[in-house]
């Protein structure tokens, strides 16, 4: 497929300058996504190499996306984005990041940008104190990234809550410090040469942030789970793949797979609880270890708020638009929106059915002549 793109690039890249010049971009009308999930994306810039190879990029329309020109500051401050996550933690209650996407298109990158915005924002807090542990999932495994990728255990307490067994905690006191760690997990991590990257991430990384208040140990602790996912792959690039590559990207699928199960029916719990039904919704937050040490972040149980964000990395050269389209259609399942509240029929028993209509209609039949009627919003007084 590359090569057969390689060969009429020309010819493509001349269909699509037609395609935007006739075909200006707009911004689509979508409902509205649940609150405690956001769903976007961020496209990266063309490397120096795609640049010179003349590859021409793909266009996309989205409710929310970060294009090459805005920086990782841009969508840290961005309404409703990650900068809220820190706020989420600082308060008592349950933020989480995740970044997906294939390999090479900016994840880490990504994730590692916004790290270090939310330690100065975190760090800044003098009132609170901060606790950090950096691990990874590979497959059904787990390795502190802390301490020398010593394995690490799960185990769920008789609260509900998952524990990690031997997982190294660091008590940053500055943001200097704070970053520091980011590095050594970073120089840890797993890594492996694919067809897309040379240095592909083959694991799962997470920053898990516990917040706590000195001044008032009875108050909720605080968390953030910062979460880099291994890259996503086609079937086209584990064509070369050795055996241990192919096991690697199988148990890597399977826990992207669970982790959009549980995200989604967290968000159709959400939804079914606002519109007052007791509907109960089964998380299998079990069937991966991914999913297990993220239970926090969507389980139901909880007395915790949650706030998740989900940022889609997207390569943006012509070669990737098989990847783009993949990653596009994972983020698409994440974001389950809310469903439009039709309107009651009308009813002259229901003031909140009547249009504006009706209630002059009501006005002029009953209304009496000598008192005056005053409407604030849905009440009516009367004053002589």
């Amino acid at each position: 497929m590359d090569s057969f793109v390689l060969e009429y690039r020309d010819y493509f890249q001349t269909r699509i300058r037609q395609y935007e010049a006739s075909h200006p971009s707009h911004t689509l009308d979508l409902p509205t996504g649940t609150p405690d999930t956001t769903v976007c994306a961020r496209i990266r810039p063309l490397t120096a190499q795609k640049l010179a190879d003349k590859n021409q990029k793909s266009s996309f329309n989205l409710d929310e996306v970060y294009g090459p020109e805005t920086s990782t500051k841009g969508i840290y401050d961005s309404p409703g984005g990650v900068s809220e996550l820190a706020d989420y933690a600082l308060a008592g209650k349950t933020g989480m990041l995740l970044a997906y996407g294939q390999t090479g298109s900016g994840k880490t990158f990504t994730v590692v940008g916004l790290e270090e915005l939310l330690v100065e924002k975190l760090m800044s807090a003098k009132d609170r104190e901060v606790h950090v542990c950096i691990f990874e999932v590979a497959g059904k495994n787990l390795y502190d990234l802390l301490n020398n990728r010593n394995p690490i255990t799960t185990m769920e307490d008789l609260f509900g809550t998952v524990q990690l067994i031997g997982v190294h905690e660091k008590n940053p006191k500055t943001a200097t410090e704070f970053l520091g760690f980011i590095e050594e997990a970073k120089s840890h991590r797993s890594t492996a040469s694919t067809s897309k990257n040379d240095t592909s991430s083959r694991s799962h990384s997470i920053c898990r942030i516990r917040i706590l208040n000195p001044a008032s140990p009875t108050a909720t602790e605080g968390s953030l789970l910062l979460v880099d996912l291994a890259g996503s792959e086609a079937s086209s690039d584990t064509t070369h793949h050795t055996k241990e590559r192919m096991l690697e990207t199988v148990e890597i699928n399977k826990s992207l797979s669970v982790l959009k199960e549980c995200i989604t029916k967290r968000a159709a719990f959400t939804i079914a609880r606002s519109e007052g039904a007791q509907k109960h919704v089964h998380i299998p937050f079990r069937s991966s270890k991914l999913t297990q040490v993220l239970k926090s972040a969507f389980d139901v149980q909880s007395s915790q708020s949650s706030k998740t964000i989900i940022i889609a990395c997207i390569a943006p050269s012509i070669l990737d638009v098989a990847h783009s389209k993949n990653t596009f259609r994972y983020a698409e399942t994440l974001r389950i929106p809310v469903p439009k509240a039709k309107p009651l029929p009308f009813d002259e028993r229901i003031p909140t059915t009547w249009s504006n209509a009706d209630v002059h209609a009501w006005i002029r039949k009953y209304a009496s002549p000598s008192p005056s009627f005053c409407f604030f919003g849905k009440a009516m007084l009367t004053h002589e």
